[in-house]
């Protein structure tokens, strides 16, 4: 399917319901699928969801490639907003994706209270799924600005990129997989309540049970983050950035890692940056590859 020179905005499955079948793209590709926005009226509370698949429920997606996509977004007015970005899936429950592959460029720029954005090279938001023999390429460039909290009901802001999955819950699988996507996260402002920003090759954060096995980066990783306040939190890992209550075994790291305004305890790491109550095992690094 070549979409070159056509606007992709309409392009989307499970819009208004959940996917709940069987799509086998049986090696074809999806070509220049090309998704632009640029919302300037404040948007809030809301969960907006950019993907071919929107929502999918007990489905399974395998064989799909796409190819030469491009999405960019800028959302000038958030307000406790989340806005979550991925060329394959954007929310997924206990679904299988399988021997899918995305290569292409995301350019994201969020500015708001309480504003969070979720990038990634296959799915979104995964719970309850596994993700087998994926890969991505290309690259992402995500920049977030938190406003003050004057809000009623604000949250922390949230910068959240991964080559695969950029969260995953409820014991999903991610297996077999490869990234080889070059991220920039830019995180700025001066959110009371916090700013945090996730960079990863793999999983961006993980928990409840979660299991990375057999999967490696080879994507150059860089974060900044900046913010007024003393709330602010940069994590940088080449398999996982935040990794709670998870299992990470067979997995490595090739590829650069770089990070600014980290706190103290929290530098980049090859495999994990930070985790919790997570077991690892057997996993692999290039010794040379953090740069802090």
């Amino acid at each position: 399917i070549d979409l070159s020179g056509k606007s992709s905005n309409q392009l989307c499955i499970g819009t208004y319901t959940w996917f709940a079948g069987t799509y086998d793209g049986n090696g074809y590709y999806i070509f220049g699928m090309n998704k632009k926005a640029e919302i300037n009226n404040t948007n809030e509370n809301i969960n907006s969801l950019n993907a071919l698949f929107l929502n999918i429920y007990e489905a399974h997606i395998k064989n799909v490639s796409i190819e030469e996509y491009q999405i960019e977004h800028t959302i000038s007015t958030a307000r406790n907003a989340t806005y979550c970005v991925s060329p394959i899936v954007s929310n997924s429950y206990n679904s299988h994706i399988e021997h899918c592959n995305s290569y292409g460029t995301i350019k994201v720029s969020i500015k708001g209270q309480g504003a969070r954005t979720f990038a990634s090279g296959i799915v979104s938001m995964s719970q309850l799924t596994t993700i087998d023999d994926c890969s991505a390429y290309g690259s992402f460039t995500v920049d977030l600005e938190g406003l003050s909290d004057n809000l009623e009901g604000a949250r922390s802001c949230f910068l959240s990129s991964a080559g695969i999955v950029a969260e995953a819950y409820e014991g999903s699988k991610i297996i077999n997989c490869m990234n080889h996507v070059e991220i920039n996260n830019t995180a700025k402002g001066n959110a009371e309540i916090g700013i945090v920003t996730r960079n990863a090759g793999i999983v961006s954060y993980a928990t409840d049970g979660t299991q990375i096995l057999n999967s490696s980066n080879e994507g150059k990783l860089t974060a900044k983050g900046t913010n007024s306040t003393p709330a602010n939190w940069v994590q940088v890992g080449g398999i996982g950035s935040c990794v709670l209550n998870s299992h990470v075994e067979n997995c490595w790291n090739t590829a650069d890692l770089t990070s600014e305004g980290y706190i103290k305890g929290q530098e980049p790491m090859s495999i994990l940056c930070y985790w919790e109550n997570t077991t690892r095992k057997n996993c692999f690094l290039n010794k040379n590859a953090i740069v802090a």
